[in-house]
């Protein structure tokens, strides 16, 4: 539907679209059109090559978000852990066009980038390394203990933790897009002032929103909370009058 806003959405580390399917139905009840990415490695495009750094995973998705965000409506892009700071990044680029869509970032269980949590993970070996991330998130999924499939999975995941490990965003001043953070209240990995520190770099910060579970259980909680991420999105970016909604005297 045309008047649907486009919500674009990037799912954390080791993860695929897939992540955000449970959303489908509640996000056009919110109003919005919901499109979710894979990086490349991810579900749809496991054949290609991951890519092991945030501006080169923004650089990859550029043309497809920007197509999906084009004209002056633009729309949220979404990005949890990973997918957050890819977000930002693409937000970023974005931006610099010459006629930049309307933005907002919604950065869930995420730090503000550039802002490494949990042990360090990249160059250990793979047991080490599950473990670590085990730790750090208090997640592994459950296809990591099949062999077969972990050496299937293992590149991917490996591939996002250095890029999340070695970002480092050089983006002078704050951003020309408003920032939304989310956070869950169990989240043991992004406590609530690392995610409130996105106000940090947000040229305007509309709030942390903070909902119930751990650091994974963003697919379960999400779509309770897209209607008032679509509150936020109308009042930032409120529907001009039209002539055509303005009476005139006869």
């Amino acid at each position: 539907m045309a008047d649907l806003v486009p919500l674009v959405c990037l799912a954390p580390a080791g993860a695929g679209a897939s992540f955000f399917a449970p959303w489908g139905d509640a996000a056009e009840r919110a109003g919005f059109a919901l499109t979710a990415i894979d990086l490349p490695g991810r579900e749809r495009r496991f054949a290609e090559p991951p890519v092991h750094s945030v501006p080169a995973a923004a650089e990859h998705l550029h043309p497809e978000v920007s197509a999906l965000l084009a004209g002056p409506g633009g729309g949220v892009l979404l990005g949890h852990c990973l997918g957050a700071w890819v977000a930002y990044h693409l937000a970023r680029l974005l931006t610099r066009a010459p006629q930049p869509p309307r933005l907002l970032l919604c950065a869930s269980g995420s730090a503000a980038p550039g802002t490494v949590l949990g042990r360090r993970a990249t160059g250990l070996p793979d047991d080490a390394f599950l473990r670590t991330v085990e730790h750090n998130t208090g997640f592994v999924h459950p296809a990591f203990q099949d062999e077969e499939l972990r050496e299937l999975l293992l590149p991917a995941l490996r591939a996002d933790v250095e890029a999340a490990e070695s970002y480092r965003p050089d983006w002078p001043g704050r951003t020309p897009f408003p920032v939304l953070a989310w956070r869950a209240r169990a989240d043991r990995l992004v406590p609530a002032a690392e995610a409130a520190a996105w106000q940090r770099t947000a040229g305007s910060f509309a709030g942390l929103t903070e909902y119930p579970g751990d650091h994974m259980s963003l697919p379960e909680h999400g779509p309770a909370l897209l209607p008032a991420l679509a509150r936020t999105w109308h009042s930032l970016f409120p529907v001009p009058a039209t002539a055509a909604s303005v009476e005139h005297p006869c």
